[in-house]
Parts: C-alpha cells; structure tokens; sequence
C-alpha cells in the first residue's frame, strides 16, 4: 500500500541530492525509509501539512559507534498528517527546532536542520512514512512523492554505495 498522501521532498529542491533507500540497513518494519544525504545545517522542511506529535532534540552525539543505535542518541521529529498517516525525520540537527508538540505544520514549514545524531556515517537525514496497525506497532509504507525521487538501492543495483557517495563528494 502507497501513501495515500503525495509528500513534498523534505529539504529545498534546489539541492543537490542523492536518496538512498537500503534493505541492508533498513529492516522491516522500516524497509520503506529514505535516507537523503544532505550538508549538516540544511534546512528541513515539512513533507505535508500536519500535527507534530513527537520530537527529541537533546542529543550532541553522532557517528558509528554501534550503542548510537539506541533512540536517545537520535534527534528526531514525528508529524501526524491525514489518512492516518505519519512522518518521520531522523538524524536532525542538537535543538534546531524552535516547534513544540500540539504545534501545526504545513508543507513546506521549516520544521529543523539535518545534522549528525545517532547512529550514521554519512550525514543525512532520514524520512519514512508510516501507519500503525491494529496492535499498535507501526509500518513504513512507500512513500508517494509529488515531485521525481531517484532512490537508489545500493543492495539491488550495480552502483555501488561508494561510488554515489564519491560522486557527492561525501
């Protein structure tokens, strides 16, 4: 099932980007994530219009170390958007965003800005839409942009990550 909602690319278009989607890091139940590799300090933006129902801003620690994995070392923000769908920006920058929980965003808001938080060794932000099902887990679902998105899956094609990454100078 595809996002019923088309979402807007979270950070200015104008950008160069490259959009990764890794099966070898992205297991199920978040198979669907995206991760934009973006400079540290650019603007994130609201993918849709919606309610932001979580955030954790508090951490200054980011790299490879493997405990970076647990979510008190990720900054992050979630949004509540219609069709009881939901986004998720991961990996944000130590308290770049002055919104609180209960606040209302509209596409296109700057909600942060991408830094190293948690666990990753190239900056990026990360982005997944998801669903909740009737247990309570939640599920990324593929994400219906309104503009072009080339995500490449470094496990299923023959560009290796390397490559793309050296092509962005990262």
């Amino acid at each position: 099932m595809i996002s019923l909602n088309s979402y807007g690319i979270p950070f200015t278009k104008s950008i160069k980007r490259l959009a990764i989607s890794d099966l070898r890091v992205h297991l199920p139940p978040y198979q669907h994530s995206v991760d934009f590799i973006l400079p540290i300090g650019t603007d994130i933006l609201s993918a849709f219009d919606g309610v932001v129902i979580e955030k954790q801003m508090t951490s200054k620690v980011g790299g490879v170390d493997k405990k970076l994995k647990e979510i008190k070392y990720v900054n992050y923000m979630v949004i509540k958007h219609v069709n009881e769908e939901y986004s998720l920006y991961g990996h944000l920058q130590y308290r770049s965003s002055s919104l609180s929980i209960g606040d209302n965003v509209s596409k296109g808001l700057k909600i942060a800005k991408s830094g190293l938080s948690g666990l990753m060794n190239v900056p990026h932000v990360h982005f997944h839409v998801y669903k909740i099902d009737n247990q309570g887990e939640d599920y990324s679902i593929p994400i219906r942009f309104d503009s072009r998105v080339q995500i490449y899956y470094p496990n299923r094609e023959s560009n290796s990550l390397y490559k793309l990454l050296k092509s962005y100078n990262m």
